[in-house]
């Protein structure tokens, strides 16, 4: 079985350093550069109630998301950090049905 890797878009994130007021535009969100953003109300649709520690993420101009901290740490690395190689997998003996 082939291993595929994705090539995640890259992104700017801020940890969440305090959670602030519910305002009818958003949640205030106070992140680690000191900067006040604003969790709008589409990016609390998902249910997830940002907490400090968490990341404001912005993907590009039209597209910013919350990520939990456990997350954004399985799942990205800082620029310049590199990453940790993939082990190659094995799936049991016999290999299925593309076996070489």
């Amino acid at each position: 079985m082939p291993l595929f890797m994705t090539i995640a878009p890259e992104v700017t994130a801020w940890k969440i350093t305090k959670v602030g007021d519910l305002k009818p535009e958003g949640l205030d969100l106070f992140c680690e550069d000191g900067q006040n953003r604003i969790a709008t109300p589409r990016m609390l649709a998902r249910a997830l109630v940002p907490r400090a520690g968490d990341y404001f993420v912005v993907q590009d101009p039209k597209y910013s998301y919350i990520a939990t901290a456990d997350q954004w740490m399985h799942t990205h690395t800082p620029q310049g950090a590199g990453h940790a190689p993939i082990p190659p997998q094995t799936h049991g003996a016999g290999g299925g049905a593309n076996a070489a």
